[in-house]
């Protein structure tokens, strides 16, 4: 995985690269030219893309286990490839202008606590939801269009 420490104390953690390559390496892709910025999120990169840049809407799920709560869902990524995003000390200004659900999962991958927060409130929200001890992760997702956007785990 690609886990990145922030100096915001908990680790975001975009699409795993080998899941971004095993999903773009499909023939059946849907492929989209954004049109408008900001508007098409990649998640891999965790960056708006570009008017004009090419992306792969696939479908995933951001489980890594069993769980009742199983998302599978639209995610945009870049459909070239892109540089994965490697910041250890900031929130993607990707994440930060938007409305958010931000979903507490325990260790069984059961939802105990969600939040809905502008992503301004992003790291206070987390860190919250992360002093809860039955708390083993968050999903951080698109409040608006519910698409997955990250995972956040204790640093």
């Amino acid at each position: 995985m690609n886990a990145l420490r922030t100096g915001l104390g908990f680790r975001l953690t975009p699409i795993a690269d080998e899941d971004a390559d095993e999903l773009l390496s499909r023939s059946d892709l849907t492929r989209r030219v954004a049109d408008s910025y900001p508007g098409y999120p990649c998640r891999r990169c965790l960056r708006d893309a570009e008017i004009g840049d090419e992306l792969a809407l696939v479908s995933y799920n951001p489980f890594r286990g069993e769980s009742e709560y199983s998302q599978p869902g639209p995610i945009f990524l870049h459909a070239d490839g892109c540089r994965p995003f490697r910041s250890t000390d900031r929130v993607p200004a990707q994440l930060l202008r938007r409305p958010l659900s931000v979903r507490a999962f325990d260790a069984a991958h059961a939802m105990i606590e969600a939040r809905l927060v502008f992503g301004t409130s992003l790291d206070a929200t987390a860190r919250e939801l992360l002093e809860d001890e039955r708390a083993a992760y968050l999903h951080v997702h698109n409040a608006a269009a519910g698409c997955w956007a990250a995972r956040i785990d204790r640093a």
